[in-house]
């Protein structure tokens, strides 16, 4: 919601599109389960193999393989006792999936020990992430109609309808110009803006030994009140030319890391500010060079 609101000021928003979507959590877990077991009714949302793609980067699990069919294998076989649930689903293409067989996944990369224990690692990852989109989606939808701004829900599946129509490659900020589009989505940048959440910074005072007592004294800070350390400030140099960097340590003289060059340190009065630090990290997202032909075709 903060976003928004700092949106909504720089910018003449006439409505908002927002991607209402719900994930099948028993059904993601268990996709054999029906009947009695299954209370919720019809699966709505995300389906399995959807939930398949987007945990396991849209890509061969065993070769990284991309920009192939890809089919739904048991990281367990089902021969060896391997169920249904989705914590024992990966994807893979053609090809390992025939060579892997009823193998184990040890047996299989046991050459591989690298990528065993990274498939192993991202098979035990929880859907908590899920869980938290469930809970949160009805109010945050309802938040959002409270600026008084027309506001639009679509689904997951329209949103890769519209997608697939405009002929574009799948990446998140593709995915948020396509929510609820009523027609084809023409990009008007392929270098969109990566915004980080940084904090600000440690209000600790003193550091702690494990029992709890503080390991020295509390020694002030020479705090500024025009500086301080993430402000992004343009220096003015000796030689009459300027150089743009970040503030590392505000103190007497300003600890100063320009983006190009080395770490040195000015005088605050040869200083102009450019951006406040706010505990946001900016900067551009890079775009690799299939991504920029698939777009171009």
């Amino acid at each position: 919601m903060t976003w928004v609101k700092r949106i909504i000021k720089l910018a003449p928003i006439k409505s908002i599109a927002f991607e209402r979507v719900k994930f099948d959590i028993q059904k993601l877990e268990n996709p054999s389960i029906e009947g009695i077991e299954y209370q919720q009714g019809t699966l709505q949302g995300y389906t399995l193999r959807e939930a398949l793609l987007e945990h396991w980067g849209r890509k061969c699990a065993y070769c990284d393989a991309v920009n192939v069919p890809l089919e739904i294998e048991h990281i367990r076989p089902k021969s060896q006792g391997g169920s249904d649930r989705f914590n024992n689903l990966t994807l893979s293409c053609q090809r390992c999936n025939q060579n892997k067989s009823n193998q184990s996944i040890d047996e299989f990369l046991k050459n591989d020990p690298v990528r065993l224990d990274n498939i192993k690692r991202h098979q035990k990852q929880s859907l908590r992430d899920a869980a938290a989109v469930n809970s949160t989606r009805n109010k945050l939808f309802d938040s959002l109609k409270s600026f008084n701004i027309p506001a639009y829900c679509g689904s997951g599946a329209y949103t890769k309808m519209m997608r697939i129509k405009s002929n574009l490659p799948k990446t998140h900020f593709i995915d948020a110009g396509c929510v609820n589009a009523l027609q084809e989505v023409t990009l008007k940048t392929i270098q969109p803006l990566r915004v980080k959440c940084n904090g600000h910074g440690n209000r600790q005072f003193v550091t702690m030994d494990k029992h709890g007592f503080p390991r020295s004294c509390y020694a002030p800070k020479h705090v500024r009140k025009d500086w301080k350390a993430g402000d992004i400030i343009k220096v003015k140099k000796k030689d009459g030319t300027s150089v743009l960097g970040r503030v590392k340590k505000a103190a007497k003289t300003l600890i100063f890391i320009p983006f190009r060059g080395k770490e040195t340190s000015f005088s605050p009065k040869n200083t102009k500010p450019i951006h406040r630090s706010d505990g946001y990290r900016y900067s551009f997202t890079t775009i690799d060079s299939e991504l920029l032909q698939k777009i171009a075709t």
